[in-house]
């Protein structure tokens, strides 16, 4: 991915350190065992991820988030569960930073990397108001980047019809997490979490149901990302092949699959970022979000397809969506495009 023209110097000078560090410091890696994740978060942070899209006066960097993008795709190209772990705490950090005077530490320690992040916003908690702050209880399972998080931002149901969101502190607060294979230890490794009548004090709660809705859609947005981010290092590696195994003029049906791949990727990126700035702004972006996360994996997989194609011995890098989510997505697409 080039830097973007639109960056300013700054932010320009970012990403292109962003890409050395990634080069030079974790793609030699592989694997990255826990201490090392901790270590690269703490180091990361130097970059403006997950401080960026908060306001400077907190201690982040005050930009937006479809200039993030492009910071967190570079990192993307170096470990998927270092961007993974880093987005957690990227989307977290703006909830952080507006509550009102807290008496913790948490906003400075997920911006320098010292604790990570997870989350729990699927249904299964129920909240109850009290005098002096809420309690929650119930069992949540849809859960991401929580087997090594401190932190955990839920969602509640609050009786009325509506929701809230509330930050969790693992050790603490009474917050059980179990992991458990449905049938044999062969079959996926399925995580929930239990919360028994865990009492929160007032400053921890972090939003409603709006609050919720525009993280969700970050989050797609950027895990959409992830999916360019991979589409891109495919493309990136056939055209190295291409060079090297056609010096002259280039074969047109190979020709061909190269202007799909990258015309695919290009689209998927704008759409991306289109999305982000659309929630920049202040306006109505679910659809816009839907369609991006959408064209996204559809783009990893075409892509990685047509390398295939190219090169039988192509290793593919395309990611399993979350299904029920990724229906709903379609249903909701045609749905809108049915709609009289």
């Amino acid at each position: 991915m080039r830097t973007p023209l639109h960056l300013t110097s700054q932010q320009t000078l970012l990403v292109q350190s962003m890409r050395a560090f990634v080069s030079s410091e974790i793609q030699p890696l592989g694997a990255l065992a826990n201490s090392q994740l901790l270590e690269l978060l703490e180091s990361v942070a130097e970059f403006g991820l997950p401080s960026g899209a908060v306001a400077t006066e907190l201690g982040g960097l005050g930009l937006g988030w479809s200039s993030l993008a492009h910071l967190f795709e570079e990192l993307v190209r170096g470990s998927d569960e270092l961007a993974g772990t880093v987005l957690a705490n990227l989307l977290a950090a703006p909830l952080l930073a507006a509550r009102d005077t807290p008496a913790d530490d948490y906003l400075q320690d997920v911006l320098e990397g010292r604790r990570i992040v997870g989350f729990a916003l699927g249904p299964g908690l129920s909240t109850t108001r009290q005098l002096d702050g809420f309690i929650l209880d119930g069992t949540v399972e849809r859960l991401r980047n929580v087997s090594r998080a401190d932190l955990v931002i839920c969602s509640a149901d609050d009786g009325k019809g509506g929701l809230d969101c509330f930050l969790l502190d693992r050790q603490a607060d009474r917050v059980d997490i179990c992991h458990a294979h449905s049938s044999g230890n062969t079959s996926p490794l399925l995580s929930h979490m239990q919360i028994t009548q865990t009492v929160l004090p007032v400053d921890r709660r972090l939003g409603d149901a709006t609050t919720i809705a525009r993280l969700q859609d970050l989050r797609k947005l950027f895990e959409g990302l992830i999916c360019v981010a991979k589409a891109q290092q495919v493309l990136d590696l056939v055209v190295e092949q291409a060079r090297e195994l056609t010096p002259g003029a280039i074969h047109s049906l190979l020709a061909l699959h190269l202007a799909e791949m990258a015309t695919a990727v290009m689209a998927a990126r704008q759409m991306i970022l289109a999305g982000l700035q659309r929630l920049e702004e202040g306006q109505a972006a679910q659809a816009n979000v839907r369609m991006a996360s959408l064209l996204s994996s559809k783009t990893l997989a075409k892509v990685d397809q047509l390398a295939a194609r190219i090169d039988p011995s192509h290793r593919s890098l395309a990611m399993t969506p979350y299904q029920a989510e990724h229906d709903a997505d379609v249903q909701a697409i045609a749905n809108a495009l049915l709609q009289v």
